[in-house]
């Protein structure tokens, strides 16, 4: 629980994409769609989590059942990358990180950015959902930041906190770390990374 820390910065947040394999008998996801409201059973793979919180936001944007459109939960992102490769799944739900190896080497193919802007750099082509289909955009972030002991004294976490935003601003931090993990940036001082860590939390525990 974020109370048993002393929140210093939120430094970045991790998105998602759809990802489909060479196996995927459908050409876009607007045609797995259709195909899933005729009746045929569409399955999505990907880990617990966030993977799965945007699932069922794919469901209720779509207004396809579980039926329909099928989740099959692994425990690590990887393990559902290798069912997608295999053909035992049509889409997979991932982090850009996890999987643009497999992008690089055209093993698989990103559908569409589950975000409600669009990735930049070499993910900047991918598309929204509603670019592609219609749909709402859906997104469900993870930050990535940095907290303290609960007992860590206020002075501590302001000396950290500002130093921390003036990492942020670095270019090697931009290049070294938000790039080449294809995060997106987000700095967010000591007291509004507590209000948007407590936020997040609140949001995971009533799922």
């Amino acid at each position: 629980r974020i109370e048993n820390f002393r929140p210093i910065a939120v430094m970045a947040v991790d998105r998602h994409l759809l990802l489909k394999g060479k196996k995927t008998p459908y050409a876009d996801l607007k045609e797995a769609l259709e195909a899933a409201k005729a009746g045929e059973k569409i399955t999505i793979g990907g880990s617990k989590g966030e993977d799965y919180r945007l699932y069922e936001m794919f469901l209720d944007v779509s207004g396809l059942s579980d039926k329909q459109l099928t989740y099959i939960m692994y425990d690590a992102t990887s393990d559902a990358i290798t069912s997608l490769l295999g053909g035992h799944i049509d889409y997979c739900i991932s982090k850009p990180a996890s999987s643009i190896q497999y992008m690089e080497s055209n093993d698989v193919e990103a559908e569409v950015a589950l975000a409600k802007e669009p990735f930049g750099g070499s993910l900047g082509d991918i598309p929204l959902l509603s670019q592609a289909t219609g749909l709402e955009d859906i997104e469900a972030p993870i930050w990535r930041g940095v907290v303290g002991p609960a007992s860590m004294p206020d002075e501590a976490v302001k000396f950290w906190s500002d130093l921390l935003g003036q990492v942020s601003e670095t270019e090697a931090w931009k290049t070294d770390y938000i790039e080449k993990n294809h995060l997106t940036p987000l700095y967010l001082p000591a007291e509004e990374a507590e209000t948007y860590m407590k936020d997040y939390e609140k949001t995971i525990l009533a799922q």
